[in-house]
This record gives C-alpha cells, structure tokens and sequence, in this order.
C-alpha cells in the first residue's frame, strides 16, 4: 500500500519547487560559481535563466543525460516551468516578488464578471476505470446550432461526436460507426443548420488519428467524406478547429498539422492557405477575410 506524505513534507517539497534559483550543489552550478568568482554556499549570486541554461548544457555536453538519476529530466522540467515567468531580463522571480504578487492577487479590486453565469450540467459521478483514474474522459470540442439554442454537438478525442436536443440533459452519439471515432472541430452552417462539419481526430495527445473532414446535410444522422478524407491523410495527421464563414456557407476553413486549409466549394476540395502546424485560428468579427492563426 503505498504510503501518504505528511502535510509538511509536501509543504517543504512545494516550497522548494517554487525557489527560482535552482538547487546549488549541482555540478553544472558549482561551475557556474566558479565561473564568477563565488560560492554556491554564499547564494548572493543570481543568474539569469539564460546564464544557468547555458551551464547546464556545457556541462552536460558529452555525457550520458539519460543515465538513472543523472538530473537531466528534473532541470528540463524545472526551466520549462520557470522559462514562462521570467521577467524582462531574463531573471527569475525571487520569494519577495512571489509573495508581493500573492499580495497584489489578494488586494486586486477587480470583481468577477457579472455578466458570467456558469452551472456544471454533468455528469456529476466520475466513475472510475480498472486502473483508478476518473471515466469521464476529455471534450475536444463543443458547439450550439445558432438557430436553436437547444441543440448542441460535443466531439470527444476518441469517442465521436454527441448531440443533444433538450440543451444538455440527454445525448444521442452520431459518430459511432467509423474506424476512427474522434472529434476535435464542430462546425455548423449558420445558415442551414442541417449542414455540419467536423475535424476528426485527436489534436491534443493523438489518442485517435484524423480521417479528414466529414459532412452531414442532416443534422448528424449521416457523414459524407470531404476533399480532406483518408485516401489524402495519414496517422500523423492532426486536425482540430473548423469554421464555416458566416458571410459564405461554401467557404470552409479547417486548422491541421499540414497547414491552414479553405475549401470555397463546401468542402468538395481544400488548398493549404498557410504551411505550419497550425492549432488554432480565428475569423475577425464582422470581417471574415481577416484571419488569426496560430
């Protein structure tokens, strides 16, 4: 059985995790001292991440970093974190500045949102699967026909694409007949509700390979293979958001790992309109020909 860490410990563990400068007595520090003429016991030195990123890899150059316990993995995941909270020199925040921003958060005069309104519509037992983690499972991708506020469509990373007619309190599973079942995109045609699209696939861990976009005229009962379809896919291929342009029903935009993709023919056929791995894009309000991707 295993064992549970006392409060204090777990305290101690998270306290010494959220300390910038990083563990002193490592090899690649003591070096990084040495280098400028102090001592790793004073700790008065403080080096940017930059400067402790460097020593690192020159310290590491050459040797075996995937040796059990060599600290190769813990300094990886410890600069991944710190790397998003540097400030504007590339030094690391120190106890004084974490503690005066908890204080700031505290005193913000800021009130929430009045206008939000949330309520957890379900479902509100996990369950549980043979290895101990929660059985709901994740959401890729939720939408609400724009003509009927009662209607919605859920796609799951590897568990198809769900409707609901009663706003959430029951659902019908639409997608369940295909090889591969998941769905990362929703996209309903503003003006005919009847005509869907969705992106398949898993785009966050790959849990299920994309087979293209698919097309439904009526409502999700039946899906129709797209110009994007898998005789042009592959199991490396990922895609996720898609949208319909408000001002054109035929034209069609879908985000994918190969590139920004627009069908001007209600998805017969798809053109890459920029190269990259692109996870996520926006139509400007009001101005459909302005696009945001990411």
């Amino acid at each position: 059985m295993a064992k549970k860490l006392p409060p204090l410990f777990l305290f101690i563990l998270f306290s010494y995790f959220l300390q910038a400068q990083y563990i002193e007595n490592t090899p690649w520090m003591e070096e990084l001292h040495k280098k400028k003429g102090t001592t790793s016991k004073s700790q008065k030195e403080v080096f940017s991440l930059d400067e402790m990123r460097a020593a690192f890899d020159a310290y590491w150059e050459g040797k075996d970093y995937k040796a059990r316990g060599s600290g190769f993995k813990q300094f990886k995941r410890w600069e991944n974190y710190w790397s998003y909270l540097v400030d504007s020199q590339g030094y690391l925040p120190g106890s004084q500045q974490l503690w005066e921003a908890h204080q700031n958060k505290i005193n913000n005069a800021a009130v929430a949102n009045p206008v939000s309104d949330w309520t957890s519509i379900g479902p509100t037992t996990a369950g549980a699967i043979a290895i101990g983690l929660p059985g709901i499972g994740r959401i890729n991708a939720i939408a609400v026909d724009p003509n009927n506020e009662d209607i919605w469509y859920a796609g799951a990373p590897a568990g198809g694409i769900w409707k609901s007619t009663d706003a959430g309190d029951s659902w019908v599973n639409l997608f369940d007949n295909f090889p591969q079942i998941g769905v990362s995109g929703i996209a309903i045609d503003p003006n005919n509700s009847d005509i869907i699209y969705i992106a398949t696939g898993d785009d966050d861990a790959a849990d299920s390979f994309s087979i293209g976009v698919y097309k439904s005229l009526d409502g999700g009962s039946t899906w129709n293979e797209t110009g994007l379809n898998p005789g042009n896919t592959n199991i490396n291929f990922l895609m996720n958001e898609i949208v319909v342009d408000p001002s054109n029903s035929n034209i069609i935009w879908v985000a994918t790992s190969s590139g920004l993709q627009k069908s001007i023919d209600g998805g017969d056929t798809f053109q890459v309109m920029q190269t990259g791995n692109i996870v996520d894009f926006r139509l400007k309000p009001g101005d459909p020909n302005t696009v945001y991707a990411v």
